[in-house]
């Protein structure tokens, strides 16, 4: 960032500011100026938030929590604990299906199944194994009975589908024990036929008995194995009934709603604390987005805070125009007024700001057309000439020039024409002004741009300096944001001077203006703030006719 250099009263001030603390800086001054409009907004919106709690109506939340556990002992391990966690995660998503809630509904009295599930909800606590099932009601008791409820439908609807889901697999294994059953028995009785007909005790053996023993033996092998199926089938239909068991405890209500001391909603400390934010935050809004519209450099003490540059002066409003439509040099025509003192403040502080340039040459600008830069121009050069100061005005605003009409002189033979070569500074006519020489625009020409080049502007404008007698040659060039033109002459400038008005200028567009002369290394001097609305002078000097002394009179 380039480095500002300020002159006041002589004294030269080097420094550097950053535009984030000059936009900080703006906002924090206005939220000062619009503190009370802010705190305004604070109470405004926290009324607000107050009457919108009175008005909703009270509603209390009871909650029930059940406990999910998936193992039937006491002491579960940690993979049953997070099983549990698991198995309670998927289970909140049941818990409000219309399977679950319209048995609870029915219950309750209620018969809108869709405004009944708006007033339940079902969560996890913290991924444990509990979920909490709460219900939202105008009666405190009804909402406790209403969760309780929805609970014990969780439950009953939990069991139920286990049992759906076990039914068949037990229809199948009795089916298997029944037939294993059957299959032994038959194999019993073919046995006691076979060993019936077998030789008895002390009898010597036949070989028909010998045929009956092998005939036996296969059929209690058989038969063997058929037990040994049939106590494997027990045991899986043992494990079964087992886990139906444990099914009866996975879901259990063990902390049941209780009517609620409190209502729920509305929370009215809550929410007159968020009304007064949105308040406030409305408030600041409002503040800043006026103060970004409305933002104008009315004074010489918003010149440094704003633009980071040095105030130089601030010029009056004047009076109307007369209605010739001609425009009034007060440093010509009005010397005693306020504003040809204002002019007279302005040119100590440029002096000040040029005693070690001989020769100066000063560029006046302004960041859009209408800001008065012209006038200032003008006048500033005859405050300048008034001192005794060899000064020189050209009108270095080729697209729409004015000094010529302020000082009533011929345009003709000027700059342009300087700049084509078809007239030599020397050749140049001494249009001479109250002491001042003013060198209009010239002849017009097509494209202004094409001559100013640095070959043909910085000799030129050396030329003329030299010429002036080696003191301040004042440029009054086109505005910065509209032409280029400026910029050229701002390369081969000793000092810029802006000029903003104080009516209508926007302080963005002036920053623009100053940063496009500080990309081309010009040095910006400081700021002139024109048409200044006037405040009573609480001193004012009056003006008296000459006469004769009173002796007695004060010193």
């Amino acid at each position: 960032m380039r480095p500002i250099v300020a002159h006041t009263c002589g004294l030269r001030v080097v420094g550097e500011i950053d535009p984030r603390t000059l936009a900080f800086g703006r906002a924090l001054r206005a939220v000062r100026r619009r503190a009370l409009l802010i705190v305004a907004s604070v109470a405004i919106g926290a009324l607000a938030g107050y009457g919108v709690s009175r008005a909703l109506p009270v509603e209390y939340v009871a909650t029930a929590q059940l406990y999910v556990a998936p193992a039937s002992n006491q002491n579960a391990s940690f993979q049953d604990v997070v099983a549990g966690a698991n198995v309670a995660r998927s289970f909140v998503q049941l818990a409000t299906t219309t399977a679950v809630l319209r048995p609870a509904m029915t219950a309750q009295g209620w018969d809108d199944i869709e405004a009944f599930r708006s007033r339940a909800s079902a969560t996890q606590l913290r991924d444990a194994s509990i979920i909490a099932i709460s219900f939202r009601d105008t009666d405190a008791t009804r909402a406790a009975a209403t969760a309780n409820a929805i609970a014990q439908s969780f439950i009953t609807q939990n069991h139920a589908v286990l049992s759906t889901i076990q039914r068949p697999a037990v229809g199948i294994l009795e089916a298997q024990i029944r037939s294993v059953e059957t299959d032994i028995a038959a194999l019993d009785a073919q046995i006691r036929d076979l060993q019936k007909r077998t030789v008895g005790p002390g009898q010597s053996a036949s070989p028909d008995n010998a045929a009956l023993q092998a005939q036996i033996q296969p059929l209690d092998s058989a038969r063997s194995l058929k037990q040994q199926t049939l106590a494997q089938l027990l045991k899986t239909r043992d494990d079964m009934d087992l886990a139906a068991a444990r099914a009866e405890s996975t879901v259990t209500l063990y902390d049941p709603a209780t009517a609620p001391d409190e209502p729920a909603s509305p929370r009215v400390p809550l929410n007159v604390a968020v009304g007064g934010m949105l308040g406030g935050v409305v408030g600041l809004v409002a503040v800043a987005t006026v103060a970004y519209v409305r933002e104008r450099i009315t004074s010489l003490d918003a010149v440094g805070p704003s633009l980071g540059v040095a105030p130089l002066g601030e010029i009056p409003a004047l009076a109307a125009r007369p209605k010739d439509g001609t425009r009034t040099l007060v440093m010509r025509d009005d010397v005693d007024s306020s504003a040809a003192q204002s002019f007279r403040s302005l040119r100590a502080s440029v002096l000040s700001t040029t005693s070690d340039k001989q020769p100066a040459i000063l560029l006046i600008s302004s960041a859009r057309a209408g800001e008065g830069k012209s006038f200032v121009s003008a006048n500033l050069a005859l405050a300048l000439a008034e001192a005794g100061t060899t000064t020189i005005l050209v009108d270095a605003d080729l697209r729409n020039p004015s000094q010529h009409e302020l000082f009533g002189v011929d345009r003709n033979a000027g700059l342009t024409d300087l700049l084509e070569g078809s007239l030599s500074a020397m050749d140049l006519p001494q249009e001479t002004v109250s002491g001042l020489t003013v060198i209009p625009a010239g002849s017009p020409v097509r494209n202004p741009a094409k001559l100013l080049t640095a070959s043909r502007l910085g000799p030129l404008l050396r030329t003329l300096s030299e010429r002036s007698g080696g003191s301040v040659l004042v440029l009054d060039t086109s505005p910065l944001l509209s032409f280029a033109d400026a910029l050229a002459f701002a390369g081969e400038s000793t000092g810029c001077v802006m000029i903003v008005d104080a009516k209508a200028s926007q302080p963005t567009t002036v920053r623009r203006a100053i940063a496009l002369l500080r990309r081309v290394n010009a040095l910006v001097i400081g700021v002139v703030v024109n048409r200044v609305v006037a405040t009573d002078d609480p001193y004012p000097y009056v003006q008296v006719a000459a006469g004769p002394r009173d002796p007695h009179a004060r010193r």
